[in-house]
C-alpha cells in the first residue's frame, strides 16, 4: 500500500501547499495551485500568496484569469513564445 493512496486530488494538493509553506523558501513555484480546491480554500490560498509575495518570489502557472490578476508581472505562453504583459494591463 502506498502512502497517500486513499487521498483525493484536493487533499494531496492541500498537503503539497502546506509542505511548501512550512519550508519557507525564498522562491515558490505554484503550478495550478488552486486546481482541485473549492472556492473557499482557493480564496484562502490566494490570500496567503498575497501575504507571502512581500518576502518571496512567487511564480504561478495557471489558466485561471482571476489568479493571474493578482500578480505583479504577467507572462503568457503563446505559440511557443513567452510574452510579457505590462504591469498596468490585466488579462480579461
Amino acid at each position: 500500500m502506498k502512502a497517500g493512496q486513499y487521498l483525493s486530488g484536493g487533499q494531496k494538493q492541500r498537503i503539497a501547499i502546506a509542505r511548501t509553506l512550512l519550508k519557507n523558501t525564498k522562491i515558490i513555484l505554484c503550478d495550478e495551485i488552486t486546481n482541485s480546491l473549492d472556492i473557499k480554500l482557493e480564496q484562502n490560498v490566494v490570500s496567503i500568496l498575497k501575504k507571502l509575495k512581500k518576502d518571496h518570489t512567487i511564480i504561478i502557472v495557471t489558466h485561471k484569469l482571476e489568479l493571474m490578476n493578482e500578480v505583479d508581472k504577467q507572462y503568457l505562453l503563446e505559440n511557443g513564445e513567452m510574452k510579457k504583459y505590462e504591469q498596468d494591463k490585466k488579462v480579461h
